[in-house]
């Protein structure tokens, strides 16, 4: 079989590789965003993300407030503030309380406690992805992953 381009046809799509390698070049970090949200070996649904939005904050920068849902029965809403030394405080709350919450970072995944109203705060964090994982009796649910 022979090819359908001519060696004009091949320099010229080196040429538009190159362009766009040079003008648009893929994103370091994307293979390892790519591996973090597909890293996990288990039976989940997907929560969706809503609209986030900017809180006016007392001092400091604005908090980022984001929430996720999963149909009627799972919602969990996170405010999120960055201190003046960088790390950066998650404040929340969950539905349905008793619901077990996990938060996972690149290099690990640690269990979150959470109030008997689904309230729950995790301090001192550094920049990077995170990802909500919970579990409720009738299923797991995870968030996509958002940049801190």
């Amino acid at each position: 079989m022979t090819s359908p381009f001519d060696p004009d046809d091949l320099r010229v799509l080196d040429e538009l590789r190159d362009l766009h390698t040079a003008l648009d070049p893929m994103p370091p970090e994307l293979v390892a965003c790519a591996q973090f949200a597909v890293d996990l070996d288990a039976d989940f649904d997907i929560a969706r993300i809503g609209p986030a939005e900017d809180l006016t904050g007392v001092r400091g920068e604005p908090a980022r407030q984001v929430t996720f849902e999963c149909g009627d029965e799972v919602a969990l809403m996170v405010q999120l503030q960055v201190h003046d030394d960088g790390h950066v405080r998650i404040d929340g709350w969950l539905t349905p309380p008793g619901s077990i919450l996990e938060l996972r970072t690149a290099t690990s995944t640690t269990p979150v406690e959470t109030s008997a109203g689904g309230r729950f705060v995790v301090d001192d964090l550094g920049h990077g992805l995170v990802q909500f994982v919970v579990r409720t009796q009738d299923a797991t649910v995870v968030t996509p992953a958002i940049v801190l």
